[in-house]
């Protein structure tokens, strides 16, 4: 309802309780209760008396569709592309050849980070590198979860405390005064390094 009242000029208001936008028809403004489903295709929210029409009301939930929430939350439709440099036509392959449809989230605040490292390799240029190229996507198959589970807990139960062969030093965990894999003020890059043969 407060969406309404600060931005009503800017949209077309549904008697279903949702707006779309007048200059950009493809952003649709949605209610807060709204649930998306993926697999039906469907947007959906449930509508009190609130000056709209009350009961259950839904939306196709359609690629190149932009969706906000009142708390600026966007959502989308999307494939995840092809990685290809070179087109199909040359016999080239894609690098990530899995695109199904997801839906993709977006936080409506920035994120700022200071990364005081100015020195030549001090890795400036990776926090600017997105992370979805860093990410394989595709299906994971496990034959035995339970046997899988099993070392992932005997890794983080674990002593540590002889992997140096030096026994005066201490390693990364017991520096970060840690007590397990866990710990948080264990930071990935010494959970790595103790990991690494």
């Amino acid at each position: 309802r407060d969406v309404i009242e600060m931005y009503g000029d800017a949209m077309d208001i549904q008697d279903e309780g949702y707006g779309i936008d007048l200059k950009y028809n493809d952003i649709i403004y949605l209610p807060e209760n709204a649930r998306f489903s993926l697999a039906s295709q469907k947007i959906s929210w449930y509508n009190e008396d609130l000056g709209f029409t009350r009961g259950e009301h839904s939306i196709n939930l359609r690629p190149n569709y932009t969706y906000i929430l009142p708390n600026g939350y966007k959502i989308e439709m999307v494939q995840k592309g092809d990685n290809t440099v070179v087109g199909r036509a040359s016999g080239a392959r894609s690098s990530n050849p899995y695109t199904s449809w997801h839906l993709k989230g977006t936080v409506a605040e920035g994120s700022f980070l200071h990364k005081p490292a100015t020195v030549s390799g001090g890795g400036k240029s990776e926090i600017s590198k997105r992370l979805e190229d860093m990410v394989r996507f595709g299906p994971v198959f496990t034959a035995d979860i339970q046997g899988d589970l099993d070392e992932v807990e005997r890794l983080i139960n674990y002593d540590y405390s002889n992997v140096l062969r030096d026994k005066s030093m201490k390693n990364f965990l017991q520096q970060s005064d840690g007590d397990s894999l866990l710990h948080p003020k264990l930071c990935m890059s010494y959970m790595l390094r103790m990991l690494s043969p």
